[in-house]
């Protein structure tokens, strides 16, 4: 293909990986201000340069003589190449590898224009300057000396894919592990807050309840007093109407009798007056009296309500704030047992990313967000 062999493809695609892995290392670094060993794999190889550098040269080969072409050619197809790979891999792992989103006119933090851009002039440069002596040297193997270099390179390119993508693999069943422990944790944590919210709350509705219904009972009473006294008093006056209006009758029957018995009848008269008088003045004091007797009971009564709602204000509040105690002393320890949980399960995580996190600065994750940031900040603790 394009005169180059099989074994000549391999070798271009390691030194190339190699290459791009020096490139990588050293400009993170020098932005991290430490050393940084980059790369998906433990071996200073970075595959998506080398897929990227087969892919230009790939499609750079045939108008090699017409830079222009091959900048926007090789712009292209290593766009391609990286938005496919990054894709993937996020899908694959749930983890971006490298991640634009804090770059302008990117799409999904994969691709990017200014690394589109870089990646054209990385084109032309691997054509003009970098492939000649690569090619030359290349070509100047002889083919058991090629075979053997690509053979044990492979051999160990394929050990660390594979213990590589495994670890990947572990590690975002890791993060899936905790993730989960995050939601599970949640929403205990919230049926716990609901369940200490229902019990205050009907605490708080049974004792208005009792408060409201005392207050009634004192009411009704009153109104009862009320009432009766009232009674009393119409039938005292009905009593002294009725009364009077029999002395009227018989006055009026009787003024043409003698006027000895008129007399007479003006006594009895005036003697019943004074007896309806007496007995209305005697009902009005039993009437007050009952009244004053009833008043008294029902204060007696709310007193003694108000001191038994009291003292069961006073045993539901006790019971409230041990309630209390005893929720924020579950939710400590829940809490604990889960930091627990959680810090194990980010111990297992590092341990899974075999440096993962501490080669790739960079790793992001829609799903583990939080989790990816602190495996990041252990690793460089740990460095």
């Amino acid at each position: 293909m394009y005169s180059y062999t099989w074994l000549q493809w391999l070798l271009f695609f390691y030194l190339y990986c190699f290459f791009g892995w020096v490139w990588e290392s050293c400009y993170v670094s020098a932005k991290k201000h430490h050393w940084v060993n980059r790369g998906f794999l433990h071996l200073p190889l970075l595959p998506i340069y080398g897929s990227g550098a087969i892919v230009v040269l790939f499609v750079s080969l045939p108008i090699r003589d017409n830079p222009v072409l091959v900048y926007f050619a090789g712009a292209a197809a290593a766009t391609v190449l990286e938005l496919v790979v990054g894709l993937a891999m996020e899908q694959l792992f749930k983890v971006k590898y490298w991640d634009y989103s804090n770059q302008k006119f990117n799409y999904k933090g994969v691709i990017c224009l200014s690394s589109t851009l870089f990646w054209g002039v990385l084109s032309v440069f691997l054509m003009e300057v970098a492939q000649k002596p690569i090619e030359r040297a290349v070509l100047s193997l002889s083919t058991p000396l090629l075979a053997a270099i690509v053979s044990v390179i492979s051999v160990a390119f394929i050990y660390d894919t594979v213990i590589s993508t495994k670890a990947a693999l572990d590690l975002a069943k890791v993060l899936t592990s905790i993730e989960q422990a995050k939601k599970a944790m949640a929403e205990e944590l919230r049926n716990m807050e609901e369940k200490a919210a229902a019990y205050m709350d009907e605490a708080k509705e049974n004792l208005e309840v009792r408060m409201d219904e005392a207050k009634e009972n004192f009411a009704v009473r009153m109104d009862e007093a009320r009432e009766n006294l009232a009674v009393r008093m119409d039938e005292a006056r009905e009593n002294i109407g009725a009364r009077v209006d029999e002395a009227r009758e018989n006055r009026a029957i009787r003024r043409e009798q003698s006027l000895e018995e008129r007399e007479v009848r003006r006594a009895n008269i005036a003697a019943r007056m004074d007896e309806a008088k007496e007995n209305i003045a005697i009902r009005v004091d039993e009437a007050r009296e009952n009244l004053a007797t009833r008043m008294d009971g029902a204060r007696e009564n709310m007193a003694v309500r108000k001191e038994l709602s009291r003292e069961e204000r006073e045993a539901r509040r006790e019971a409230a704030r041990q309630y209390m105690e005893e929720y924020q002393q579950k939710k400590v320890a829940f809490l604990s047992a889960q930091q627990e949980r959680l810090d194990a399960l980010m111990e297992k995580a590092y341990k899974v990313s075999k440096g993962a996190a501490k080669r790739n600065p960079g790793m992001s994750s829609r799903w583990f967000g939080d989790s990816i940031q602190r495996l990041r900040d252990r690793s460089v603790r740990k460095k």
